[in-house]
């Protein structure tokens, strides 16, 4: 279904597995790989060493893929079709707090400038050490980068928010593109309910 909506949304169906469904297996599939060996069960192939698969151990594995595979393949699905700035105007159609949907849009918008303002401080100090440091001169260099790029996200969020207010901002988000839910928003969202529900049903 994944893929079907990935084509329908003119997104390359090779570019998507390779995205999710290749790199899958060397992240999730290393941290459950011992639940074949530990699950209790009926064995279903025995290894040297004393190592057993068993029967449940692999259902375990298959069924814990599985559902990562699909909510990285959605989540993926939804980033590269929605725009950021429609996802918030969605969330306020379902009555989410207008401070939470604020606290994420700032927080996409400034993460960046914060992770460059963090690497170049590594740069700059990199560049400026001769030699190798010691374990404690280490922490002491970190503290510092650490407290000053808290002190400078302290002073652009004041900024910030004073310039949102000098530009009109009273609490409350105004977009130039609101969000309305149309009839196929509606019809949709009930067709992906009602998918929900049959499965936890049929999975029970």
């Amino acid at each position: 279904m994944v893929l079907f909506f990935a084509w329908r949304s003119a997104i390359p169906v090779g570019f998507f597995i390779k995205r999710v469904w290749l790199a899958l297996p060397f992240f999730t599939g290393l941290v459950v790989l011992p639940a074949l060996f530990i699950t209790p069960g009926p064995t279903l192939v025995s290894l040297p060493l004393g190592l057993v698969i068993t029967q449940t151990g692999v259902n375990t594995v298959l069924f814990l893929l599985l559902r990562v595979s699909t909510s990285v393949s959605l989540t993926l699905l939804l980033i590269l079709t929605t725009p950021w700035n429609a996802v918030l105007s969605a969330l306020s159609v379902f009555h989410v707090p207008d401070v939470f949907i604020l606290i994420l849009g700032m927080t996409y918008r400034y993460i960046y400038l914060l992770l460059r303002t963090a690497n170049d401080m590594f740069l700059s100090r990199k560049s400026r050490v001769v030699g190798n440091l010691d374990a404690a001169e280490e922490r002491q260099t970190l503290a510092a980068i650490s407290a000053t790029l808290l002190s400078k996200s302290l002073n652009l969020s004041s900024e910030v928010y004073l310039a949102m207010q000098s530009r009109g901002f009273r609490g409350t988000m105004i977009t130039l593109k609101p969000f309305q839910m149309h009839l196929r928003d509606w019809l949709w969202l009930v067709v992906f309910l009602s998918l929900s529900l049959l499965s936890i049903v049929f999975g029970r």
